[in-house]
């Protein structure tokens, strides 16, 4: 069986930090696993539960907001494909990780209809900022994963050393 023939890099001069489709996804998939990893420990950390009952409540809202989370990092990443800053991109995917934490744990911890909302924990009870927490750290993780994989590729192809 022959080797697949590789696809020229979406990445130029103009535009350093463009992306393909499946890197996004790619990345969208490593920050939910992320994702789950950590509320996991931190609920069972807090609760004494098993990882199953806090996987049980962590997989529906947070497949929810990757869903709805996932077209607007992707606006988002097309929207600062010209920044080559690593580190700038940390931040702005930092920065929405918290969003998208604080937004769906609020709405998982007070909407009438929740599971949640009826256990006496309010939004900024420490389960739900442990919630914030994780989403925090798992959406720039997703993404740093992601580039860093796909910009070693590049380098790859070229024979040069990898630039991230």
């Amino acid at each position: 069986m022959s080797a697949s023939p590789t696809r020229p890099s979406p990445r130029t001069d103009a535009a350093p930090m463009a992306f393909t489709f499946r890197e996004f996804a790619r990345g969208a998939c490593v920050a939910w696993v992320w994702f789950l990893l950590f509320s996991t420990l931190a609920s069972t950390a807090i609760f004494h539960w098993g990882a199953l009952i806090a996987l049980m409540y962590a997989v529906p809202w947070s497949l929810a907001a990757l869903l709805i989370g996932s077209p607007l990092a992707y606006g988002l990443g097309r929207v600062m494909r010209s920044i080559a800053s690593v580190p700038g991109h940390l931040v702005v995917f930092t920065a929405f990780g918290a969003v998208v934490g604080i937004g769906t744990t609020t709405i998982a911890f007070t909407a009438p209809w929740s599971d949640l909302s009826g256990d006496g924990m309010s939004a900024v009870s420490v389960p739900a900022v442990a919630m914030w927490i994780a989403a925090t750290v798992a959406v720039p993780l997703g993404w740093r994963f992601t580039s860093k994989r796909a910009l070693r590729g590049d380098a790859a192809e070229l024979g040069v050393a990898s630039p991230a």
